[in-house]
């Protein structure tokens, strides 16, 4: 059996503490070699707390390197409980960063809020199809088992992205079409999340006011303005003076020309 040189034998009562040991070819640095360095690395391994995410050789490499970063940085001897520590340490930061790229909380070990949204919208280099192509089979699937009352008001508010004119197009008033709007969201909802519970509505449709403002009173962008706006920047005018002319915000007004938001419907005749 080999005798670790840092243990004191239990031979006799009264023994010197370890001391490093002469440099020689063998040793490392501060009277370490590498026999030491692998049974400092294994104690290491059977002390870390981050045994759950790790193989045992991926914890043995970890604390081998953090013990031997630790001891070649060290300008004094280290004790082989600093080392030890040293070594589970590295092990505890790697399992906590597996973990972590995992989308696993170390607290919970449960998935943690917004990963799978993270990697699959914002983390990717480019856009999946996967999403598109299942909410189109989705709404099929959905469609046929709406009533046609709820698949009427759907198709006139998509005819013509205004309550007032769509409910105008099936007869009925502008609250009666947002009770059965909202009616129709729900059921929606509920073939969307079959088997489960079903989510709020996280969106209300947005009443156009008449008097030229939006929602918030600040000057809105009619479809026609759109038009005017896009061949006004074709032409190389910039989106601060576009921006100044109309009342609007430098930002929001770009998000418009990229599509990123909707304009409003062109004001009727007489409107004011």
């Amino acid at each position: 059996m080999v005798q670790l040189t840092y243990y004191p034998t239990t031979a006799t009562a009264a023994q010197p503490r370890w001391e490093p040991q002469t440099q020689d070819v063998h040793t490392l640095r501060h009277g370490y070699n590498l026999a030491d360095l692998d049974r400092l690395a294994k104690a290491a391994c059977r002390r870390a707390k981050g045994i759950r995410s790790l193989e045992f050789h991926v914890r043995y490499e970890t604390a081998w390197s953090g013990i031997a970063e630790a001891l070649c940085s060290a300008p004094e001897p280290p004790s082989p409980s600093e080392l030890i520590a040293a070594g589970g340490k590295a092990i505890n930061d790697e399992a906590r960063a597996v973990v972590h790229h995992a989308g696993i909380s170390e607290h919970t070990w449960q998935p943690m809020a917004g990963y799978e949204r993270y990697w699959q919208y914002a983390g990717r280099p480019t856009p999946s199809p996967e999403v598109r192509v299942v909410e189109q089979l989705a709404l099929w699937q959905i469609w046929y088992r709406l009533p046609e009352e709820h698949r009427s008001v759907f198709l006139a508010l998509a005819a013509f992205g205004d309550p007032d004119a769509a409910a105008a197009s099936l007869g009925m008033d502008y609250h009666r079409f947002t009770f059965l709007l909202s009616r129709a969201r729900c059921a929606f909802l509920n073939c969307w999340h079959e088997g489960e519970k079903p989510s709020r509505l996280w969106r209300y449709t947005r009443r156009w006011r008449r008097d030229g403002l939006g929602h918030n009173g600040r000057p809105r962008i009619t479809v026609s303005q759109l038009e005017e706006i896009r061949d006004r920047r074709a032409e190389g005018e910039t989106i601060s003076r576009i921006a100044a002319d109309y009342g609007v915000q430098k930002s929001w007004l770009a998000k418009l020309l990229r599509g990123q938001t909707r304009p409003a419907p062109d004001l009727e005749e007489g409107a004011a």
